[in-house]
């Protein structure tokens, strides 16, 4: 009978820990070591799934301001440990190894900022309270930026355009203060040399991939794709300030040495402006409508690479300027037609 009893209670017992909703974040708060660019890619992933999760069950109205509260600080916990875990990853930063990993970082750093987003909407004058477990996050999220930043990777191809005031909002003042050095300008001198352009060039076009890719999957809505080329555009005009702004980079060997990673961003945006143009027809003028303010920096970039010597035919692709006339970038297409024309003197 004993024998009995016993059993029967250790089979609740395990019914019960595989059923609990705890279970799963209790497993996910283990974070192992991470000694790999690709280990930190997954703990990133994983981060994000989290968010995204936590997010929708808010917008759904499945959890209350004492729920979130509880999972926020459950999630804190666990963010804590992963972070300390990436940052304190030696082989992760420098030379390409960062770069490696922004795709996985933006990601992750978008679904935080839509998080706070949307726990303020949802939970009003309610959400601080919500929000205050994330303070713990503050001084590891400006590390972790930092680290990139460090190894060449530009920030505003990694956070979005308003996770300044996002964070700002959710109390963490260190995260904030530090992303907003970098949009008023001041931190274009993260690009001191050509392997620190060619890291930026690289970044921009992972995310030009990677929002091409979802536009032509129809993942994108008309909607959706005016908020992300508005963001992208925004990162985008810091990230060529700062790679025009590079003394380094310009001038003998210099230039050549970043053709190539400036070939394949340029590329990339051509295919992003064609395909959005086949995708959404009609609508595209309003999606790119964004990429003017990125007209006269792409201008001013090629000519750095003309008077440098780089033949801009080895950068650009054959039907750039027609691309970018559709995309409303007539000083772009005005000069790339220029040289094409064999008139820019190289």
């Amino acid at each position: 009978m004993v024998s009995l009893n016993v059993f029967c209670f250790l089979s609740l017992v395990i019914a019960f820990v595989a059923a609990h909703p705890l279970n799963d974040e209790l497993a996910a708060r283990h974070v192992g070591s991470v000694t790999s660019t690709h280990s930190a890619s997954s703990s990133y992933r994983s981060l994000s799934k989290r968010i995204r999760t936590l997010r929708k069950n808010i917008l759904a109205g499945k959890i209350s301001v004492s729920e979130a509260r509880s999972q926020f600080q459950s999630f804190a916990s666990q963010a804590s440990s992963t972070f300390s875990a990436i940052n304190g990853c030696s082989v992760c930063y420098g030379g390409n190894s960062a770069t490696s990993m922004s795709q996985s970082a933006q990601k992750t750093y978008s679904e935080f900022n839509s998080l706070v987003q949307t726990t303020n909407q949802v939970f009003g004058a309610q959400a601080p309270t919500v929000l205050s477990s994330f303070t713990q996050l503050d001084s590891q999220f400006k590390q972790n930026l930092q680290l990139f930043s460090q190894s060449g990777v530009s920030i505003q191809s990694i956070v979005p355009s308003t996770f300044t005031q996002t964070m700002s909002q959710a109390g963490m003042s260190q995260t904030s203060s530090f992303i907003s050095h970098f949009s008023s300008g001041s931190g274009s001198s993260s690009v001191t040399s050509t392997s620190s352009a060619s890291s930026s060039y690289r970044s921009l076009s992972t995310r030009i991939h990677t929002l091409r890719d979802n536009i032509a999957a129809g993942k994108v809505s008309v909607s959706e794709a005016r908020s992300q080329f508005q963001s992208f555009a925004s990162q985008a005009s810091s990230t060529f300030s700062a790679i025009n702004g590079c003394s380094a980079c310009y001038g003998g060997n210099s230039a050549t040495s970043m053709s190539q990673s400036a070939q394949q961003t340029y590329s990339e945006l051509n295919s992003l402006v064609q395909t959005t143009n086949q995708v959404f027809g009609a609508q595209a003028p309003t999606v790119l409508s964004s990429f003017t303010k990125l007209d006269s920096q792409f201008k001013q970039n090629l000519e750095l690479f003309s008077q440098s010597g780089v033949g801009l035919q080895s950068i650009l692709p054959s039907t750039f300027t027609q691309t970018m006339s559709k995309a409303g970038m007539s000083q772009t297409s005005s000069f790339a037609s220029h040289s094409s024309s064999g008139s820019a003197g190289f």
